[in-house]
């Protein structure tokens, strides 16, 4: 009486393991480089922006923009290089 109940169970249970859909390791693996690809894109792009505004911003006297503005412009600079190095070490890898 036990066993009947117990293959019915792995009947079931085989059955949803086999309906789940599996992890395709090469095609995430393609996912994870395409972001960083992406990534990696607007990181250098952000860092060519910034480029252009300091040169901009050194033909001008320093004192007429706020500190707060020239500190987050050198964090978001720090963020986009970090950003770019770690997107081009996973992409060598």
């Amino acid at each position: 009486m036990i066993i009947p109940q117990v293959q019915t169970l792995l009947k079931v249970f085989n059955q949803k393991h086999e309906a789940s859909p599996c992890l395709n390791v090469a095609s995430l693996k393609s996912d994870l480089k395409l972001n960083s690809c992406k990534l990696l894109h607007s990181s250098l792009k952000q860092l060519e922006f910034i480029s252009f505004l300091e040169v901009h911003l050194n033909k001008k006297d320093l004192n007429e923009y706020p500190l707060n503005f020239l500190l987050e412009l050198d964090k978001v600079k720090r963020h986009a290089r970090n950003n770019a190095i770690k997107s081009i070490t996973y992409y060598k890898s």
